[in-house]
């Protein structure tokens, strides 16, 4: 029986990919190109056998269909961190003054339970906090510097998110910028699932300190949206006045149209010292652009 030649060259196609060692190079640029590398043991390719037209085949690779495909496909892909949630991190400028050394080392010293030996890799940094030593940041706390960085973008710090579990948001803002952190606790210990910052526009540079700590929680709250509605949510301040602020039965519109916002979420807020939230703390005194929309 002859076939045409788009026929037969589509049949061609199929039966290399279900029976040789090696896909047709160029013809598979999907995920599923991970799962046809998945090899069949020889003793369970005849459960597989299916006969067409064209003859009789058996897969010698994991296809589609089979009722454990799905999670032997899941296991090869793998789990990655997304770069768009950690590029704040990851494009942290090297510090210029003793001030930011310390806001670095704080934020990165909160998750040192998850770095093995911390304090080996922070010493160059530490030396520059000494009294009466010049601030040289030479190669070796550049080194240093990039090497922390890494670490806190990647597992285990950075974690995808359980939805069976309270998020935590640890918010906090400075006279420039805002700063956020979406995170949960497992076994009692933080993970970072997003980092975000954000400068503040002219007008709200003008904002009291009272409505720029709130305004960062409504940034936080909006940015990560998507993860915190219908599920329960810690905010982590550094300002106790905003427990206050939502029995408060007088406020500026401002104040009205944001409190409106968190009554969408289940919230509670817990005060926590600056001295404490040291993560959001160091996000906040970042310029960075994370988003231009207005915040509600």
């Amino acid at each position: 029986m002859k076939l045409s030649p788009l026929v037969s060259k589509q049949v061609g196609e199929f039966a290399l990919i279900i029976g040789s060692s090696t896909p047709p190079q160029g013809k598979i640029t999907s995920p599923c190109h991970s799962l046809i590398k998945c090899l069949k043991a020889p003793d369970d390719q005849e459960k597989t056998t299916f006969t067409c037209p064209f003859g009789t085949f058996a897969y010698r690779r994991m296809p589609f269909g089979l009722c454990n495909a799905p999670a032997t496909f899941q296991r090869c892909m793998g789990i990655e961190v997304d770069k768009s949630k950690i590029g704040l991190v990851r494009h942290l400028p090297s510090p210029t003054s003793v001030r930011e050394v310390r806001s670095f080392l704080g934020h990165a010293g909160f998750y040192r339970r998850f770095i093995k030996d911390f304090s080996k890799i922070s010493t160059p940094l530490c030396r520059l906090l000494q009294k009466d030593v010049p601030f040289v940041f030479d190669d070796e706390c550049e080194k240093a510097f990039n090497h922390l960085k890494e670490l806190l973008t990647s597992a285990p710090i950075i974690v995808p998110p359980d939805w069976s579990l309270p998020f935590e948001l640890m918010c906090d803002a400075s006279d420039y910028a805002l700063g956020a952190v979406l995170g949960q606790r497992k076994d009692k210990k933080p993970h970072v699932i997003y980092y975000a910052s954000r400068t503040l526009n002219d007008a709200q540079l003008n904002y009291s300190t009272t409505e720029k700590e709130f305004l960062a929680v409504v940034f936080a709250l909006d940015k990560f949206r998507s993860y915190l509605l219908g599920t329960k949510v810690i905010i982590y301040s550094d300002h106790a006045t905003l427990k206050y602020l939502l029995t408060k039965k007088e406020a500026k519109p401002r104040f009205i149209r944001w409190m409106l916002l968190l009554q969408e979420f289940d919230v509670e807020i817990r005060d926590k010292r600056g001295c404490e939230n040291v993560v959001a703390d160091h996000l906040s005194c970042l310029v960075h652009e994370e988003d231009l929309l207005p915040i509600p």
